[in-house]
């Protein structure tokens, strides 16, 4: 399993989808192995979550180079060092390791999960020199037609072409929602849509154990679990009708949250 978001990293809420993945799957009679980063490589840091990784769990932690935080200066970086994104500079660690797992446990799956599309592209390195089955999942888009990256450039027309392989060699595609897996089956048409398969974000009913509900407080909860940035999922709009209703005494503020969850550090 190729996952950047892997405990202790807590600056995303989709580190859950592949924490939750790996604490159940023994039941089914697989073995988990995490291919991931140092501890220490994670700026934003949730040390609870190690917790609920089972013992069953096999965490192979490597070293990788965040080309924006570690190759930057004064906060700037060439956007060349960041395709397909920040960790691209974790690739050749991660499968140099990645290798000798598979070769040392006698791996019989493979499974990478994105955003970051990085961990797509260690998982096809990994497929291509040793045949493994491959489990692309998608957590978000990679590619965003008319968003990102912007139509028409040398970024687009590249990334494009890494999407395209990786939709190409994987055994099975996974989106979380239909929607996602509709759009790959209309972008890639000439791939039979058997390939293209849904399992939807759940939750843990043993992380709610023990809750009573008679003291929980009577307010009104807003809550959004996932990135947000100015061009992403920019909540300002939501925010300024949020106020306006609170301004008008269409909402009464006492009543009303708003929580965001794993929102990254644009939105801290």
């Amino acid at each position: 399993m190729v996952a950047y978001h892997y405990p202790p990293e807590g600056g995303s809420s989709g580190v859950l989808r592949t924490l939750k993945f790996s604490k159940y799957l023994p039941e089914y009679g697989w073995q988990p192995h995490i291919l991931t980063l140092r501890e220490s490589f994670y700026a934003v840091r949730d040390d609870r979550l190690l917790l609920d990784i089972p013992e069953e769990v096999r965490i192979h932690r490597t070293f990788g180079i965040d080309t924006v935080r570690h190759l930057g200066f004064g906060g700037r970086h060439l956007a060349l060092f960041a395709i397909p994104d920040r960790l691209v500079g974790w690739i050749p660690f991660a499968v140099a390791r990645g290798l000798r797992v598979i070769r040392r446990e006698g791996i019989d799956a493979l499974y990478s999960t994105c955003p970051a599309p990085s961990a797509h592209l260690i998982a096809w390195l990994l497929h291509r020199v040793t045949g493994v089955p491959w489990l692309a999942d998608y957590r978000d888009p990679w590619i965003e037609e008319g968003i990102f990256p912007k139509p028409g450039t040398l970024r687009y027309k590249f990334e494009s072409s890494l999407e395209a392989k990786v939709i190409r060699d994987c055994t099975y595609m996974i989106a979380t929602t239909p929607h996602l897996a509709r759009e790959f089956a209309n972008r890639y048409p000439h791939f039979n849509e058997e390939r293209f398969r849904v399992i939807f974000n759940g939750y843990d009913e043993a992380d709610f154990t023990g809750l009573n509900g008679s003291s929980w407080p009577k307010q009104f909860e807003i809550i959004h679990a996932g990135l947000l940035s100015r061009s992403y999922r920019n909540p300002f709009g939501f925010l300024e009708v949020v106020s306006e209703l609170l301004k008008t005494g269409q909402l009464p503020a006492d009543l009303l949250g708003v929580s965001f969850i794993g929102s990254g550090s644009w939105a801290d």
